[in-house]
């Protein structure tokens, strides 16, 4: 074989290693960024995960707000019929409402009860736009 066969043999050798190489290379680098890619998932998941649990969390705890504005409501309620009966009674016997001190401090409840319905309906109003987004 010539000097001039040899040498472009070796030549065309060399060529299809070093192909080969920056083929091996693409691989290294598909397999990298598909491990960087994992990982990101991997961060996304866990983070949906949390999200989710503290969703559920605020879900549960209102629930608890509800279901305790609810028994409020129940006490205000026997309140304002234990008051309208005292009024009654007092009528009754010729007393004037206005003159038992206790009066005051049930309008002063009944009025903070009110407050705490407004609140409540405004507590309801931003949960469900909360569920329904």
């Amino acid at each position: 074989m010539s000097t001039k066969n040899v040498v472009f043999n070796k030549l065309f050798k060399a060529k299809t290693e070093l192909s080969k190489k920056v083929d091996l290379s693409l691989i290294g680098d598909i397999d990298d960024a598909i491990q960087e890619a994992e990982s990101t998932r991997i961060n996304w998941d866990n983070t949906l995960t949390d999200l989710y649990a503290e969703l559920f969390d605020v879900v549960d705890r209102f629930k608890n707000s509800e279901n305790l504005y609810n028994e409020f409501d129940l006490q205000v309620e026997n309140v304002k019929t234990l008051f309208s009966n005292l009024k009654d009674n007092l009528i009754d016997v010729g007393v004037d409402v206005n003159n038992i001190p206790l009066t005051t401090d049930i309008q002063s409840f009944l009025n903070r009860s009110n407050d705490v319905y407004a609140e409540q309906v405004h507590a309801s109003g931003i949960f469900n736009k909360i569920r329904q987004n």
